[in-house]
Parts: structure tokens; sequence; C-alpha cells
């Protein structure tokens, strides 16, 4: 039997992201592909992986598991790509992770931190098309540039 799942080893975003089962895609997001179960989703449906790694774009619905409609909450970026390029500030708007290195302005920061923008909310910061993709209780935001974020 031909084996579909050789050199299969990482996932294909942008299929995944246009799946329209909401449950398998996020399946599909969340499987350990070293598992038995990810070789064998692998050998079935090889269309959802590939040879090469790509780092997006990943859908919102990862990061925000309740989707955009309901009232996201905090969760962590675990769920990405160990070299997504995610940007952080921690709670004095430093930026402790990143491409973009300054710092965010105290109205902005106060605004995220006080609930009033949300999870996968775009907004310009210093030239730059960001998604809010986390605030924790550790004070801490992380953006995703907006390309690499797909709001399903």
């Amino acid at each position: 039997m031909l084996d579909r799942s050789e050199g299969r080893n990482y996932k294909n975003w942008e299929r995944i992201a246009a799946e329209e089962d909401k449950a398998f895609r996020n399946y599909l997001t969340l499987i350990d592909l070293s598992t038995d179960n990810g070789r064998k989703l692998i050998q079935i449906f090889p269309e959802y992986f590939s040879e090469t790694e790509q780092i997006g774009p990943i859908p919102i619905s990862v990061v925000c598991p309740g989707g955009l409609k309901e009232d996201p909450t905090p969760v962590t970026s675990g769920f990405f790509p160990k070299d997504f390029p995610l940007i952080g500030y921690n709670n004095q708007g430093k930026c402790i992770r990143g491409i973009d290195g300054r710092e965010l302005s105290e109205d902005l920061l106060t605004e995220i931190n006080m609930g009033v923008m949300k999870q996968g909310q775009k907004l310009d910061i210093n030239g730059k098309s960001l998604v809010l993709v986390e605030s924790n209780n550790k004070g801490e935001v992380w953006f995703a540039l907006s390309e690499m974020v797909i709001l399903d």
C-alpha cells in the first residue's frame, strides 16, 4: 500500500483555514502529527498537510475557541507554530517579543486590558496592521500581523 503521508509532516494552514466544518478544522489544527492518530489523519486527508512548514494564515478560531461571535476569553499563544511572528507587550506596554520593538501607548494598553478591545479586533500600531490575539491575566497583550490570521 502506498504511504500517502510520507513527507507530509506539516499542516497546510491555507487549506485548514478554508475548511467549512469548524469542528473538523479545530481538530486538524490541534492534532499532534507525531501521534498514531496524527499519522492516520495525514494518510486519510493528505490535502490538509504539507511537505514544507507554513506559518499561516491561521484561523482566529484556533486562538479564540469560542469564535468572534461570542465574548472571547483570554487564551495562551500555545496553538501557534513556534516560529509564528507574534508581537508581545508586557503590562507596562514594553515590547517583550516580536518584530515591532516599540512601546504601546498607555491609552491603547488600558483599552486592551480593560476589555474594550476584543480578540480578533484589527488595529494599526506603528504603521503595521495587527490583530489582537491574546490579552492575558498577566497584563500581557499579543498581536499577529493581519495577513497571518484569518478572521473566521
